[in-house]
This record gives C-alpha cells, structure tokens and sequence, in this order.
C-alpha cells in the first residue's frame, strides 16, 4: 500500500507544469506572459529568476499559510527586466499598530 501512495505522489509530481519543463521553470527564458500565464495555471510555481535566485511563486493567497501575506514578485523575463510574474508569500506584521 506504502508502494501504491509514494507510486501516485510520484506521478503526480512528473505531470506538474513546472516539471514538465525540465525542473524549475527559468523566468528569463519566458515571456512575460507565459511566465504570468504558468503561474496562474499551478497556483504556485518554484522559479528561478537568476541562475543562483529562485523563489516561490504563487497567484494568490490561497497558497500561503495563515498569517502570510502576499508581496508582488518581479522577475526578469525573455520581454520584460521586471515583469509581475506573480506573488511570494512572506509573513505579515503580527504586531497591532497604534
């Protein structure tokens, strides 16, 4: 049974997007739009923005955890130095202001 559950995580891991790819997906090789478009096709997306610079990507805040907030993620794509491909999750100011 043990086989059978790592077997379907498996698989499900090689259907991916980002997979299919060939690995995470390298924003500068990318249009801007395509890199827009894979990340609101998965919902999120681990991307490289610079041979040694990756990060999360996700489209919205349902794929980050309670507390997260988004900030916009700016990668350099194929057309564009600074294009909005997406949001990263990052944890939000806890603290009550005054």
């Amino acid at each position: 049974m043990r086989r059978l559950t790592l077997a379907l995580v498996y698989a499900g891991l090689a259907t991916s997007p980002a997979l299919a790819q060939g690995g995470r997906p390298s924003s500068w090789t990318l249009s801007c739009e395509r890199a827009q478009a894979l990340v609101a096709q998965s919902g999120s997306v681990v991307m490289n923005f610079s041979p040694t610079t990756y990060d999360r990507v996700v489209s919205d805040l349902r794929f980050c955890l309670h507390g997260e907030v988004l900030i916009p993620a700016y990668a350099p794509t194929r057309d564009n130095p600074q294009c909005l491909v997406g949001y990263t999750c990052r944890e939000g100011d806890t603290r009550r202001r005054r």
